[in-house]
Formats: C-alpha cells, structure tokens, sequence
C-alpha cells in the first residue's frame, strides 16, 4: 500500500513537473529567442532590438535572435508577432506608430487589446523645432499668430505619421489651426525650415539639436535633461499632452505572467548596461524604462489618445 502511494505520488510529481515544462513556465527560458523587428535594418526600431537582444543574451542565457519583417508601416511584422505563440520565445519590438496609430487607421489582424506590455525601452519627446532665425522665436509668438489669423506652415511627414499628430495637437492644445504641409520624410521637412519656407516642425528635439534648429517647447508634461531652458507644454498651458518616438517591447496576448515578469527583469536589466547606454546614445535615442505594469498604463492612454487625434483629422478608418 505503501509502496502503491508513493508510486502514485512520485507519478503526480512527475507530471505536475512536466506540464510546468512544457508550458514553458517552469525553466523559461530553454531554447532561442526571436526579437521580431517589423523594419529592414538598419533603422532606430531595429538598432534598439539588436541592442537589446544583444543584453538579452548574456541576461537569459540563451540565443536570441534578430528577425527582420518589414512592409506596410511596420503592420506586416506586428501581425506576424500578435499571431505568433504566446510561449515567451518570439517577442517583438514595436514603435510608437506601428502599436498605437496603424490600427486606428485601417482594418489590421491586431489592436491595443493584441499584447502583454513587457517594457518601454526609449523615448524621445517631441519638440517644437523653428529657425534660430526665423520669424517665431517664441511658442507664444508662434501660437499668436495663428490664432489672429496668420498662416503658419508646419512641416512634417504624411498625413497620419506621429508629426503630422503633433503638430494637430498642438494647435488643438493652444486653441490654433496650423497649415500642414507634408513631406516624403523628416529630413525634408527640416531642411523646409532651415530654408525658410515653412515655419515649424514636430520632431524628436534630439534632431534639431543635431541639425541647429532651434526649439520653442517640449511636448511632454515636464522638460528633458539635455535641454534644460526649454519649457514643457505643461508648463506653459497646463496640457499634459505627452507625445515622442518610442520603442516598446511586447509579447502575443496571452503570454503566462511569468513569462512576462522574466522578460521585463531581463529589460530593466538591460537598459542600464554600459554597452546598452552607449549604443543607445550614437544612435541619437534616450532611454526612458518603464515596467511593464506603467508601460501597460502608458500604452493604454498613448493608443487612446492617437485614436482620438486620428479621428479629429478625419484620419481614422
């Protein structure tokens, strides 16, 4: 009898051990990892991940591994990875467009509900970038003007990109409407200002720090270390507007916690790594970590806040 109980214990062990196994729990993680990239490389979102998975390796212990899948905005890899297992072995690294505007824009195979937030790895806040010698030298200035009736030119890229939001928003945050003229790019519309024939872009302040143009505010709630005298848009009207380029990394719906809670360790491991910071820094990013419980928080409102900017320009699907 006795033995019989032991058997029948042993056997439950044993089971209860494989079942943890082969969901993946128990020793996550045992074999590759897959850092999905949904752009060719060479760009910011594949530098970060190659970066990171890079950390990843030393952290966890095991392969990981880079996968380009470029094509459509970045929505044919975000498709591929909301579709792939949620087993913790292909993970993805998404920007700020391709998570929280692309699905508000067309009919895609995923949304904000398609993932489990594991961490926000870089941002950088938008600015509000003029000519040092152009004839707007003062958000006030600029704001001013549109709102007695003169024509002021934003540049940006295409309708509906992250630029083209902002610069909506920020009219929409002073009570102003700006004339939007797009751009193939943001090296076009920058040298637009340089050049004088438009009045003001919307891009990472990082750019036009680099390229001499001249900022007026941060659109964030509150200033950046590297530009200390500039004022944040909370600051001048209250607005908590938070907008910037950022890189997050996700993981399919319905991913195990545990699995989740592993990753996010590794992610906060990561981004205080020397050889993290400084590629982090030739690369013109600036890292701003968030867990995955704020990044989740974060999300949530930016993916909100996007639709509701799309629908306002009568750029939502």
């Amino acid at each position: 009898m006795k033995l019989r109980t032991l058997l029948s214990t042993t056997l439950i062990v044993v089971a209860t051990t494989g079942a943890a196994l082969a969901d993946g729990h128990g020793d996550y993680p045992n074999k590759r990892i897959q850092v999905l990239i949904p752009f060719n490389p060479g760009g910011g979102v594949d530098a970060t991940g190659r970066l990171m998975a890079a950390e990843f390796e030393g952290i966890l212990g095991q392969d990981t591994v880079v996968n380009n899948v470029s094509g459509a905005g970045g929505t044919i890899g975000a498709t591929q990875l909301a579709q792939s297992a949620p087993d913790g072995y292909t993970i993805g690294v998404l920007p700020i467009g391709t998570a929280t505007t692309q699905p508000h824009r067309r009919e895609l195979a995923y949304n904000g509900d398609s993932w489990e937030e594991v961490c926000l790895m870089v941002k950088s806040p938008l600015a509000v970038l003029v000519n040092p010698e152009g004839k707007y030298q003062t958000i006030e200035a600029l704001v001013n003007a549109a709102k007695a009736g003169a024509n002021v030119l934003a540049a940006g890229p295409p309708k509906g990109s992250v630029p083209h939001m902002a610069q909506a928003a920020l009219g929409q945050a002073f009570g102003a409407e700006f004339t939007f003229i797009p751009f193939e790019g943001g090296a076009g519309a920058t040298k637009a200002v340089l050049g004088k024939e438009v009045d003001f872009t919307v891009e990472p302040f990082g750019s036009g720090k680099k390229l001499g143009l001249k900022p007026l505010i941060i659109l964030a709630p509150e200033r950046v270390a590297d530009l200390p005298d500039v004022p944040s848009i909370m600051e001048i009207n209250g607005s908590d507007l938070d907008l910037g380029i950022w890189f997050g990394l996700f993981t399919p719906k319905g991913t195990p916690a545990p699995i989740v809670d592993t990753l996010a360790s590794a992610c906060q491991e990561a981004v205080v790594q020397d050889s993290f910071v400084d590629g982090i820094a030739n690369i013109g990013w600036n890292i701003n970590f968030l867990g995955k419980d704020e990044f989740a928080e974060f999300f949530a409102k930016q993916y909100s806040t996007n639709g509701a900017l799309l629908s306002s320009l009568g750029l939502a699907k």
